[in-house]
């Protein structure tokens, strides 16, 4: 009897082994981001390592240890690093044409092993600071052709290890991109909407309003308390303290 194996077949067998992958990475999420996880749900986590697992293969990322390394990487950096231009040198390890899979693992490993000692810290130590920092300070909106230095001053206070890694030069650029953005997108004419979020994109990444990654975050009822101008410093320090405290609500 011989046997024939069809397409549905190997079809079927390829939904096995993914989702035997997707279970293998939620696992994982669970060891290594169990706050992230929590607020996520279970459901639109699988789906953010769907995206993983896709976006992973485009890099040519085929080996568990690689694509988990980039699922690692997108959690913490945001679903769109490699079109955020405050994480441009991990989208140039990424598109190195020349390096083979392994070399440029090691290179994001040992970027993102930096990033992740020299922004967030031990026990996100630095990330703490910055969420309390947030929490008793006060917008700093003056004049309108003030805005950019005075934003930019503002990030340098509240977290400057990101600053000093990131680079000055990019915030400037971040700053005037995001209130271009605010007004087009979000109709945030006052200076302190756009200010808080300036905030959003400066911590949660350039993109995070279409991130699958801040699914958590339920932008858009935030967005609203921004327009009717009920969002504070404050609930914006709440917020952020979800993902690095437990027991926050």
């Amino acid at each position: 009897m011989k046997l024939v194996i069809t397409k549905k077949d190997i079809a079927m067998f390829d939904e096995l082994v993914q989702a035997r992958d997707i279970t293998y990475y939620y696992c994982h999420c669970k060891e290594v981001f169990p706050l992230w996880v929590q607020l996520m749900t279970e459901k639109n986590s699988r789906q953010v390592i769907e995206q993983a697992l896709i976006k992973g293969k485009e890099n040519q990322f085929k080996l568990v240890d690689t694509i988990r390394l980039y699922l690692d990487t997108m959690i913490m950096l945001g679903e769109h690093f490699q079109t955020d231009i405050q994480y441009t040198l991990f989208r140039n390890i990424l598109s190195q044409i020349d390096g083979n899979e392994m070399s440029r693992a090691s290179q994001l490993y040992e970027h993102l092993n930096d990033y992740t000692q020299k922004v967030i810290g031990d026990d996100a130590t630095h990330f703490k600071e910055m969420i309390f920092l947030i929490s008793i300070s006060q917008l700093p909106v003056g004049e309108e052709g003030d805005f950019t230095i005075d934003m930019l001053q503002f990030f340098k206070f509240i977290y400057p290890q990101k600053v000093t890694f990131v680079g000055e030069a990019i915030y400037q650029e971040l700053i005037e991109w995001g209130r271009k953005q605010a007004l087009v997108k979000y109709d945030f004419q006052d200076l302190t909407q756009q200010a808080i979020y300036l905030l959003f994109l400066f911590v949660l990444g350039q993109h995070f309003d279409t991130d699958l990654t801040c699914y958590w975050l339920n932008w858009s009822d935030i967005a609203m308390q921004i327009k009717a101008n009920t969002y504070t410093l404050k609930d914006l320090a709440k917020t952020l303290a979800k993902i690095v405290i437990e027991g926050v609500e």
